[in-house]
């Protein structure tokens, strides 16, 4: 896969296929995404020393499946 953003989405799709086969019994070859969601998530401020005094912001995205 050629996109940075692949692995931790096909991660989660399969996470959320083990969690429903584990607690609630469903098989995963019959479930189906009817949605997926990508939400702005928390901003957080890191200081870390950047040339001029400056630090900068890491964005956490919040995905639905």
């Amino acid at each position: 896969m050629l996109y940075r953003a692949c692995y931790p989405i096909l991660k989660l799709v399969y996470s959320a296929a083990a969690n429903a086969n584990h607690n609630m019994g469903f098989n995963k070859t019959s479930l189906i995404i009817s949605q997926a969601q990508v939400n702005e998530g928390t901003t957080m401020k890191r200081f870390k020393p950047r040339p001029r005094r400056r630090s900068y912001s890491r964005n956490f995205e919040k995905i639905k499946v």
